[in-house]
């Protein structure tokens, strides 16, 4: 439970995206960041240098059972989210993490399970969700200014900084995933791969590239492992307001194009 006014805000990770998090907490109404953990000594030096106020730890365990702390904001390589992110939860804290929300679907649920029973929120940093463009889409679509939608194409011709811990599905997917879903507000009935190598030795190496296509309908059905990805990457329930999913879906089936090159 939040203690005061204001809500005390404790980031794991201050490498590429961390320091966006911590500045946009900063200069949130309400909030302040109490606490930083990262485990290159040369990350928290530029804490000091940018935020001298805040406190600052290699031991993410500082913030995770700290009483002190309201809500973690979790900015680490994807394999960290579900074990940082259940261990904030079973602590009592909110929390914030950054995509994917896990590597696997179950993660998710269990996560969310622990949300629930102990009534604490759980948002992903879809970031995409809160641009104008993005916002300007949805309206057009919720006024009928673009009639009924019957084909949805995303191509991603930017990869930004090339990940080694995660393949491009895991890193991009959720961008489009996120945006797809926030604009057409029906849960998938189906999801179909196809990949190819381009480098490595298959079509989860690294820079892989990935077509999707998905038939939007009533009722979510289970794919291969390989489609996983896809799966874990959609927003969850309870998310961000006015992210989750609404009702039944309609009867007709919208097929949606994901590119990600």
């Amino acid at each position: 439970m939040v203690k005061n006014s204001m809500l005390k805000i404790g980031v794991i990770g201050y490498g590429y995206w961390g320091p966006n998090v911590v500045r946009n907490f900063t200069n949130a109404g309400g909030a302040i960041v109490a606490a930083v953990s990262d485990i290159n000594p040369n990350s928290l030096a530029r804490v000091r240098s940018m935020h001298p106020s805040v406190e600052v730890t290699q031991n993410p365990d500082d913030i995770l059972l700290s009483p002190e702390i309201d809500a973690v904001a979790i900015v680490t390589p994807p394999l960290l989210h579900f074990p940082m992110a259940k261990k904030a939860l079973e602590n009592g804290k909110h929390v914030f993490v950054e995509k994917p929300f896990t590597c696997s679907t179950a993660e998710a649920e269990q996560l969310i399970e622990i949300a629930d029973r102990k009534h604490l929120q759980i948002m992903v940093d879809h970031t995409f969700l809160f641009t104008g463009a993005v916002r300007k889409i949805r309206e057009l679509i919720d006024n009928d200014t673009l009639g009924t939608l019957y084909y949805y194409d995303s191509t991603r011709v930017n990869l930004g900084m090339f990940q080694n811990d995660t393949n491009v599905v895991w890193d991009l997917a959720p961008h489009d995933l996120s945006i797809m879903d926030y604009l057409i507000r029906r849960a998938p009935e189906a999801v179909v791969n196809c990949a190819c190598s381009c480098c490595g030795a298959g079509p989860e190496a690294a820079g892989g590239g990935v077509r999707a296509v998905t038939a939007l309908g009533s009722s979510p059905t289970a794919g291969t492992r390989a489609l996983e990805p896809l799966r874990a990457a959609l927003p969850v329930r309870g998310v961000a307001p006015g992210v989750s999913r609404g009702g039944p879906a309609a009867a007709t089936v919208l097929p949606v194009r994901l590119t990600v090159d």
